[in-house]
């Protein structure tokens, strides 16, 4: 916000925040479907589904990223959710993400949150191949394998005023207390509720 020009007098636009509800793409919803209806037959929770269920939902070829996911799939339907990975459009969250960075003013940047990995090393193969950026410079990475000093060096190449850097990709458990990004004009939590 660069303000009227008049002083004191300006005031802030207020904070807007969203909740999207997004409709799945059909190889979502096909892998979401099969996801949910094996948790039926489970007593309790069980966390490897949670986290099949949580990646999906952004894009099916996320699936592929666990160490679990040959308990759920056989060969034949990894080997077709492997075709997926540089296919957007399989995604419902990775297109909204991608059409909203897309139409972002030149200047705004952008925060994503994830609690994992493997969306945030998605969506850097993403766009660096359709926007053609790079790590480093119009793309930040913040997750927990970075020593502090680094992090540091993260977050103050992100606040830069008038920097190159467009979005930052954080992983929430590597964004501690006492972190502060005050520089993204829009901020997206891929993780449902």
């Amino acid at each position: 916000y660069e303000g009227s020009g008049s002083g004191s007098g300006d005031v802030l636009p207020g904070l807007q925040i969203y909740t999207l509800l997004m409709n799945s793409t059909d190889i979502q919803h096909k892998t979401l479907t099969k996801l949910q209806n094996i948790m039926s037959t489970y007593h309790g929770y069980p966390l490897e589904l949670e986290l099949l269920i949580t990646l999906a939902a952004i894009h099916p070829w996320l699936v592929k990223t666990t160490t679990c996911c040959t308990k759920f799939f056989n060969p034949q339907e990894l080997s077709e959710i492997e075709k997926l990975k540089h296919d957007a459009k399989k995604g419902s969250k990775v297109m909204f993400v991608l059409n909203l960075v897309f139409r972002v003013v030149k200047r705004e940047k952008i925060l994503i949150f994830c609690h994992n990995i493997a969306p945030i090393r998605l969506f850097l193969e993403l766009f660096e191949n359709v926007f053609r950026w790079q790590r480093g410079r119009e793309l930040l990475t913040l997750t927990g394998d970075l020593e502090l000093f680094e992090r540091g060096r993260v977050i103050d190449k992100f606040e830069e005023p008038g920097g190159q850097s467009r979005v930052l990709l954080a992983s929430i458990t590597a964004c501690a207390e006492g972190i502060s990004l005050t520089a993204a004009s829009r901020v997206i939590m891929l993780d449902s509720e």
